[in-house]
């Protein structure tokens, strides 16, 4: 087995906003770059999908191979309320309490609730926003009023360049937490995705779940010495 692996699972957010045609190119390109599920949810601003939508959906998943999730098959944690009552994550289980995205959200205390509650953290699917650019700047050019009932993917989504992204997965990783469901950016969603499958790709043998992560290289060879005269 290669002991290169997809450390966090990522699935990609079926939006109602999106045109049908939209949603067949958003599942095949998710297919395609080997995340899933894709994400059917009934609230508002993504969902509910109209039935046109969701045949184009169903079609496109099911020849590309890429499972369907809808926000049924979890337990929903409501912003305002307390953690649901943890059930236990049997081995090779799938999480199964949704943790959606609302703008003041704070993950540490999502996961500090959710562990004084006796929980585990691989227990739960997390909601984020994604704008994923070649540059920050890029990325910030991608987010706007699309997030807005969401949040911030600055303060808590994923946000920023490659690296960045995989900085921040690192750090779910880190607190235990195995899913993420991705609300993509309104414009240029087949580019996010090819970058999105890239975040969250590491060696087995060097992390996992609870696991801290690798410390970051050192830097190059004479990097900050004087200039030459």
């Amino acid at each position: 087995m290669s002991m290169i692996a997809r450390m966090v699972r990522l699935g990609v957010v079926a939006d109602c906003r999106v045109p049908a045609a939209g949603l067949t190119v958003l599942a095949r390109a998710a297919s395609g770059a080997g995340l899933g599920p894709i994400w059917v949810s009934d609230r508002a601003p993504t969902g509910p999908l109209r039935p046109d939508q969701l045949a184009v959906l169903a079609d496109s998943t099911r020849a590309g191979g890429c499972a369907l999730a809808h926000d049924a098959d979890c337990t929903l944690w409501a912003p305002t309320g307390p953690p649901p009552a943890p059930r236990g994550l049997m081995a090779g289980a799938q999480p199964v309490v949704l943790v959606p995205a609302w703008p003041a959200r704070s993950l540490e205390q999502v996961v500090s609730a959710w562990s004084s509650a006796g929980g585990d953290p691989a227990e739960l699917v997390v909601e984020l926003p994604v704008s994923i650019g070649r540059t920050r700047a890029e990325a910030a050019a991608r987010t706007g009023d699309w997030f807005g009932p969401f949040g911030d993917p600055t303060v808590h989504g994923l946000f920023g360049s490659l690296e960045d992204c995989q900085d921040q997965v690192a750090s779910l990783l880190e607190k235990g937490i195995i899913e993420l469901r991705c609300i993509l950016p309104e414009a240029d969603q087949i580019d996010v995705i090819a970058q999105l499958s890239a975040v969250a790709v590491g060696l087995r043998a060097r992390g996992g779940p609870g696991s801290p992560r690798s410390p970051a290289p050192p830097p190059p060879a004479g990097w900050g010495s004087p200039p030459r005269p």
